[in-house]
């Protein structure tokens, strides 16, 4: 049977275009993460009693997680927490099955896989080639050491918002093919940070290939927030001309933005 691999990232194929993780139980114990946490239960009501039904509880049963975009094959959901097996093994609705001496169990698209104390989710009958993934380690074809140029951009991006955040969400430069005009020319790779404590904190980044691109987006999104000032007062920024602040480090664009408790309700209502 598999291990899982030290990383989340090992378990993640090198070509996924989009990554997001979540620390649910460090974000949990901060008071703003509660305006997110109910925005979450009203909108994804129906998957989350899914996933009830197939005997793991989101919420109360992941500490963290992963998820990733596999262009053309679905999404991948990587997860620490406490998943026992025994929920599926007695549930109707799953089918278990076995690769390569690892157990996983099948829910409509949906495929539940358990490597040592992570589960692993995915869609379109993906199990197999993920458990291989994971019986090979960090190995060439895994996110965490792809030598890949798209795989290199995602590490990078994730090294861009540093340690320390409770969720963050990164993607490739082919992901950004659909976002309208000039803003994603050029950009190298993207990505989002949140920090909850008592106050909410977001770092948006935006990597390119010169300083120059990065410094015309940074002069053309502060021009953008100046005259969108009253939009911005309107939609619960109390200020928001000093919670909004873009910056070009050399090839990079940093926008940083810090919301009250009540201005991210407001945002989420």
């Amino acid at each position: 049977a598999a291990a899982a691999p030290a990383s989340a990232l090992a378990l993640l194929p090198d070509d996924v275009d989009v990554v997001a993780h979540i620390n649910l139980k460090a974000a949990g114990k901060a008071k703003s993460f509660a305006p997110l946490r109910a925005r979450v239960e009203r909108q994804l009501a129906g998957e989350l009693k899914r996933a009830k039904d197939a005997g793991v509880d989101p919420l109360r049963d992941i500490d963290q997680a992963w998820m990733a975009r596999w262009p053309g094959k679905g999404w991948i959901m990587v997860a620490d927490g406490r998943f026992p097996t025994d929920r599926w093994s007695k549930n109707p609705s799953l089918t278990r099955a076995s690769h390569a001496g690892v157990d996983y169990w099948t829910d409509g698209d949906l495929q539940i896989i358990k490597l040592g104390k992570r589960l692993v989710v995915a869609q379109g009958g993906q199990a197999t080639a993920l458990i291989e993934l994971a019986n090979a380690g960090a190995g060439a074809g895994s996110l965490a050491s792809s030598k890949k140029k798209a795989a290199q951009g995602l590490r990078a991006s994730i090294a861009a918002l540093g340690s320390g955040r409770h969720a963050w969400a990164v993607m490739t430069s082919s992901a950004m093919k659909s976002v309208p005009g000039p803003v994603a020319q050029g950009m190298l790779g993207a990505g989002m940070a949140l920090t909850f404590k008592d106050s909410v904190s977001m770092l948006a980044i935006a990597r390119f290939a010169s300083a120059d691109k990065a410094t015309a987006l940074a002069t053309m999104a502060q021009g953008m927030i100046t005259g969108s000032l009253d939009t911005l007062r309107a939609a619960g920024i109390a200020d928001p001309a000093n919670a909004i602040r873009v910056e070009a480090v050399n090839a990079q664009v940093n926008t940083s933005v810090v919301l009250t408790i009540d201005e991210l309700s407001a945002l989420l209502s």
